[in-house]
């Protein structure tokens, strides 16, 4: 049986105050508070799977009010313009308006599944990074290392917060869990 939508949206108004929380504590320099965004994203966003009914998603179409983003185009991994591309964006990855004139627009659900991230010739959807994130170190851990996602690990982003350095896929769950933070207090203000 399913929840009615009076208490999914409470769900929701929580996980996005875990999100916010976590967040300042992340600023603060409490790293560990990554696995919080991690399990949250994992439970608001992400599709595929399991059964996964991804609250925010959910939420949002129940309500008739798609979730729009910005981010990088996707690419096609058939171009040869990506072969060998060491990183194909570096900016930012996800926000309500665009971060540059190369950025598009897209609903949230098919941002997920979009080729945003090329690096080292490997494209990545924001869906695979979430789940896999949350797969190895949030929600499960998994002895097992994914050599896909430590390409990510690999690319480092010098002086993010207050001079502390980050890696990709924290700075990936950073951006993304700001969106979802807003993204939340949009739909529950409607």
């Amino acid at each position: 049986m399913k929840l009615d939508q009076k208490s999914r949206l409470k769900q929701l108004q929580d996980a996005s105050e875990l999100l916010s929380d976590s967040l300042e504590k992340i600023e603060s320099g409490d790293s560990k508070y990554l696995v919080v965004l991690g399990t949250q994203l994992r439970a608001l966003i992400c599709t595929g799977g399991r059964t996964f009914n991804p609250l925010l998603l959910d939420l949002s179409e129940e309500l008739n009010k798609p979730i729009e983003c910005f981010g990088p185009p996707d690419k096609n991994p058939n171009d040869p313009l990506f072969n060998g591309l060491v990183l194909g964006f570096p900016g930012r990855l996800i926000g309500f308006e665009p971060y540059s004139p190369a950025q598009r627009k897209y609903l949230l659900k098919d941002w997920l599944n979009a080729n945003v991230l090329v690096v080292g010739g490997l494209f990545y959807t924001p869906n695979e990074v979430l789940r896999s994130f949350a797969d190895k170190e949030a929600s499960h851990y998994d002895p097992k290392s994914d050599s896909r996602m430590d390409k990510l690990r690999g690319i480092i982003h010098h002086n993010y917060f207050q001079g502390r350095n980050i890696n990709e896929i924290d700075r990936f769950l950073i951006q993304t869990a700001e969106f979802v933070v807003g993204s939340t207090k949009e739909l529950l203000t409607l």
